[in-house]
């Protein structure tokens, strides 16, 4: 008995705007859910053109995701499509005489993995930028900063990927990141992207001094006259952030580009983008509509009113809530807004019931009051979107909890699936 090639792409499927279509959706059985799994597997570049004949992968172990037939013996695809899923006698008799058999023994092929959790602009731009996540200690660390920032044109010497666990809990310091340039700013941006370290040179530019207020859901790391000691969290990166100068769109394209090839290396063949905003959005069009975009994404769109995390004007923002289903693509839309509900737990910013065991202490900050946090959540179920958050302390985690429970409350249960 053939296994449905159905199954094994509707395993596949990212959750559609209205989660309870999810499932139910019919989209094209396309070899896009397992060339680029073929191609780990096989050499073959994910790329490629689809052949004009059929393909017959067989010889391999082939894992179906089907509880009920987990394996299978041989696959057929044809014209992009997967047609046959099952026994290599009904393959014989489905594929064509002209078909290239394909032998995958001592191979695996499986479907394409969804990723629950990207986000494609920041991964590019690590992956073509100065990218420091695999430095293995602070000697290496060093060296690798430096190799990176001697061959930089650019203003500012800029690296992402940084371990804060090489440092003390106030992160690095002005100084030690002065060693690396006193003539560019120099401006590190931290793994879990909830904070930047930045150099004298580049808190003059910013303007940042001990008399600088702390923004609200920010943090200025400071010495013990209230001096900035060079790292800056949450809101507060934007202190700096600002000044740095911003990718084009072509830049910005080429990146996300690159970060999609490199999904498809790695098989991933759906994901959900947790936070963008609206160039974001238009490179994903502009990547769909010209054949690059060779992932399906389903995306949260930055919540555009507060001081954290947002990417738009609170007026682009409605605009965008609005527009949404006009703005999907064959393999893009957008299908919940992000709330930033705390910071995180390494930073101290992650919202916590009791107090962290440091010599700061403290229990973290929550963005929003209680009120404000019900109130959004509200609205946004009363519009019909889903609500996905950022909450990482037990403080944080109780507060969205509430506010689900509150528009639970006002409009009874509903399919949302807010998280």
């Amino acid at each position: 008995m053939a296994i449905g090639a159905d199954y094994l792409e509707q395993t596949l499927l990212p959750m559609s705007a209205n989660p309870s279509e999810y499932g139910r959706t019919v989209m094209s059985r396309r070899l896009l859910m397992c060339n680029v799994m073929l191609g780990l597997l096989l050499g073959l570049s994910p790329m490629a053109t689809v052949a004009s004949t059929d393909l017959v992968f067989a010889g391999g172990h082939i894992y179906t995701a089907d509880p009920a037939n987990p394996r299978a013996d041989a696959v057929v695809v044809r014209n992009g499509e997967i047609i046959h899923v099952g026994s290599m006698n009904e393959a014989s008799a489905i594929a064509t005489s002209d078909a290239n058999w394909i032998d995958i023994s001592g191979k695996m092929l499986l479907p394409g993995f969804h990723d629950a959790h990207v986000h494609t602009r920041l991964g590019g731009r690590s992956l073509t930028g100065c990218d420091v996540t695999s430095a293995g200690s602070l000697d290496q660390l060093s060296q690798m900063l430096r190799l990176c920032f001697s061959t930089s044109e650019k203003p500012w010497l800029v690296a992402e990927g940084l371990n804060l666990g090489f440092f003390g809990p106030a992160g690095p310091m002005s100084p030690w990141i002065d060693a690396l340039s006193t003539t560019k700013p120099v401006l590190l941006r931290a793994s879990d992207g909830h904070s930047v370290s930045i150099n004298s040179m580049a808190m003059r530019v910013a303007g940042i001094t001990a008399k600088t207020l702390t923004p609200v859901s920010g943090v200025i790391e400071r010495d013990s006259d209230g001096s900035p000691t060079g790292t800056l969290r949450e809101s507060a990166m934007d202190l700096v952030e600002r000044h740095v100068p911003g990718e084009s769109f072509a830049e910005r394209r080429d990146m996300m580009q690159i970060a999609v090839q490199e999904m498809n290396r790695l098989g991933i063949t759906s994901a959900f983008d947790a936070w963008v905003g609206r160039e974001d959005i238009d490179v994903y069009r502009d990547l769909d509509r010209g054949g690059a975009l060779r992932v399906r994404i389903r995306a949260a769109l930055a919540y555009g009113h507060g001081a954290l995390f947002t990417l738009d004007s609170p007026q682009e923002y409605e605009r965008l809530v609005s527009d949404g289903a006009q703005l999907a693509t064959e393999n893009f839309k957008l299908g919940a807004v992000k709330l930033f509900i705390d910071g995180v737990l390494e930073g101290e910013t992650a919202a916590l019931v009791s107090p962290y065991l440091s010599e700061k202490g403290g229990r973290g900050d929550l963005t929003y009051t209680q009120a404000e946090l019900n109130s959004i959540v509200i609205d946004l179920s009363k519009r019909g979107v889903q609500v996905y958050t950022h909450a990482v302390g037990d403080g944080g985690v109780r507060s969205i909890l509430d506010a689900f429970e509150a528009a639970q409350t006002a409009f009874g249960k509903s399919d949302l699936r807010n998280q």
